[in-house]
């Protein structure tokens, strides 16, 4: 053993190449110590920990850390550790009981056809074996990663495929499709700073509009949303003609409640691909979300005559006949879905809703009751069954219902709503004010929510709280013409007659079946 440098220059060398994540430095350097100074605890310990910091090393960088802890470790448990992990980074042979043939030439290139030839096959532990073989042969060349990498993610190994994607990055850290690929892969397995971080990076080396789009959809999802508007405008000044980007441009553009804009790139994206049941599947909901109940059902004509055996569409369509008051077309659909799919809570739920509708009952109560027996869960069903219990003057088995959908959504402002409704109908109204108080916190601008607790709060004769959350929940929805009916009420009794007289008009022009209740209210 040769006598070797003080023990903190080795580890405050470690420290800084750590720190600038040249983690090849490290291993070079914590080799050198093993081989030349022997064991060392200190140092043993201090490779351990930078493994466990890392998020994007690859499999065989984490492998050699270990190694070399273990080697220099002097208790038991830095031993242990580095044995443990280094099994958790070794690449994974797959056993055989045959004994193979040597294939000539013994090339990289030679196995690769022979791993997709059996991948065809279906002989999927002959193909991982000439993989794994191309790697060794090819002496870990990035092609040979690669392509294991995306035999992986095809059999929905998706966390073997990340790892050798990183050894392939390892070799040539300026790949722009590994980058892009691995950024997808974090993004299935939920991990959006990985992603985005590795999206970034591709786009650096190849403004590709594709990818451009992947980052877009990222941004979303971790709410950068004009991040994201950015990139989907910019892919799109590339590439004008890209339904993906359109579809997903149009539900960023509906999330920020740009519903005309939403409309046309909605459009676009059905026009250039009529076919994609996803992209027309989503202005459904669009369309429905906007009460715009015509052109949804317009829409579903389509997709009955390509999917004619699909639950989810004979469910869509019911719900969607349901609001255009088609009562008897709705129950045909819900129907079917339910002989399509029995056991679907959803259908069961709307169902229920549209006999409840129909004044069938006993009918409706026993499917509230199925939709909530097949999904405990359903906060939805909770709330619906509350609503008919409630309705019914079963206040206590209501109440029940609304308790529970609120402990299966806490965040949802309905459950809350409905539950405040009840609360003062049973002329509990401290209990109703704090269910409304506790709605508002977790959704300050919901317009239904500001609205009741506006009706409620003028009704207790607080005129100046009860106006500032009239004016969130009309700010919240301009067009709701029951909050400005409600509203110009409130106004009028409090001697505002002319702002009054403003909203009560607005809300005859928003919807005509309030202009003799507006008129009543005039001659007051």
């Amino acid at each position: 053993m040769t006598v070797g440098l003080p023990l903190t220059v080795y580890t405050e060398l470690i420290e800084r190449m750590a720190n600038r994540g040249d983690l090849d430095g490290v291993i070079q350097l914590a080799a050198w110590v093993a081989e030349n100074d022997g064991k060392n605890e200190t140092i043993a310990k201090q490779l351990i920990k930078i493994a466990e910091a890392q998020t994007i090393a690859a499999p065989s960088q984490m492998r050699s850390l270990y190694e070399i802890a273990e080697k220099l470790s002097q208790t038991k448990k830095s031993h242990q550790t580095a044995i443990k992990n280094q099994e958790k980074y070794t690449l994974a042979k797959p056993s055989t009981t045959e004994t193979r043939k040597e294939i000539f030439p013994n090339t990289m290139e030679n196995h690769l056809s022979y791993a997709r030839f059996y991948s065809s096959l279906d002989k999927q532990e002959d193909a991982e074996y000439h993989h794994i073989k191309a790697i060794e042969v090819s002496g870990g060349s990035s092609e040979a990663y690669i392509n294991y990498a995306q035999y992986l993610e095809k059999n929905e190994r998706i966390d073997d495929a990340i790892n050798q994607y990183l050894e392939a990055l390892n070799i040539d850290p300026s790949d722009p499709t590994v980058h892009n690929n691995l950024g997808l892969l974090y993004y299935q397995t939920n991990k959006l700073e990985e992603a985005s971080n590795h999206l970034k990076e591709s786009l650096v080396l190849d403004p590709d509009p594709t990818a451009m789009n992947n980052l877009a959809n990222i941004f979303t999802d971790m709410e950068k949303q004009e991040d994201a508007e950015k990139l989907y405008k910019q892919s799109l000044k590339i590439s004008p003609d890209n339904p993906d980007t359109l579809n997903n441009y149009a539900l960023l553009l509906w999330s920020l409640k740009r519903s005309d804009e939403a409309d046309i790139y909605f459009r676009q994206a059905i026009d250039l691909s009529p076919e994609d049941l996803t992209y027309r599947r989503n202005y459904i909901k669009f369309l429905a979300e906007e009460k715009q109940y015509n052109e949804a059902n317009r829409q579903f004509e389509y997709l009955s005559i390509t999917e004619p055996t699909d639950p989810e569409l004979y469910l869509s369509r019911g719900v969607v006949l349901f609001k255009l008051g088609k009562l008897d077309e709705a129950e045909k659909m819900l129907r079917e879905a339910l002989h399509l799919n029995p056991d679907n809570s959803d259908v069961h739920l709307h169902y229920a809703m549209l006999l409840t509708k129909k004044n069938s009952l006993v009918t409706a109560e026993a499917h509230y009751v199925k939709a909530i027996e097949i999904a405990p869960k359903n906060s939805t069903a909770c709330l619906a069954y509350g609503f008919f219990l409630a309705n019914h003057q079963r206040y206590d088995e209501a109440e029940e219902k609304y308790l529970k959908a609120i402990e299966l959504d806490p965040k949802s402002p309905d459950p809350r709503l409905y539950y405040a409704r009840l609360l003062v109908d049973t002329r509990r109204d401290e209990e109703a004010e704090n269910q409304l108080f506790e709605g508002l916190e977790y959704s300050p601008n919901d317009p239904e929510l500001n609205l009741y607790y506006a009706q409620f709060l003028s009704r207790q004769r607080r005129p100046q709280q009860a106006d500032r959350h009239f004016q969130i929940a009309l700010e919240q929805d301009p067009n709701n013409a029951r909050a400005h009916f409600s509203y110009g009420i409130h106004l009028s009794s409090h001697g505002m007659k002319e702002n009054a007289r403003k909203h009560l008009e607005k809300a005859v022009e928003l919807d005509p079946q309030y202009q003799s209740l507006v008129k009543s209210a005039m001659d007051l």
